[in-house]
């Protein structure tokens, strides 16, 4: 994968079918008009979303238990 690193902090790709899958892991706030993303492709972004699930799955049994 080609890859390069941007003043604006992007990561450049080829082809949009090398991200394969895409997951948003976190947004900041910094400052009135501006918000920083961060996010994973690939393979990462299949770990974060089934953590993510597995996170919403105890959570709803502990919200049930309490």
């Amino acid at each position: 994968m080609f890859v390069i690193r941007e003043p604006c902090c992007g990561t450049h790709i080829l082809n949009t079918s090398d991200i394969e899958d895409f997951c948003i892991i976190s947004l900041k706030s910094l400052g009135r008009s501006t918000t920083s993303i961060s996010a994973v492709t690939g393979d990462r972004a299949k770990l974060a979303r089934s953590n993510a699930a597995e996170l919403i799955e105890e959570i709803d049994i502990l919200a049930k238990k309490y």
